[in-house]
């Protein structure tokens, strides 16, 4: 492990970069007056229309929309 892949790859699979991911979100939270871990998650999706050339057999639906 000489190379800098190699350090990025090891820190990945012990999973450093979602550990600093934590620690970071958490330290602008404090920084900004609020609570370090979150109450709330928001998720968010968009559809995208297919092509008319796409049988419809084969077009997914969104009921939820």
């Amino acid at each position: 492990m000489e190379t800098v892949y190699g350090y990025f790859a090891a820190w990945q699979k012990d999973g450093i970069f979602d550990q600093l991911d934590g620690l970071l979100r958490r330290l602008v939270c404090e920084a900004e007056g609020r609570d370090a871990e979150p109450s709330a998650c928001v998720l968010d999706a968009q559809s995208i229309k297919t092509s008319a050339n796409v049988p419809a057999a084969g077009q997914g639906i969104d009921a939820g929309k």
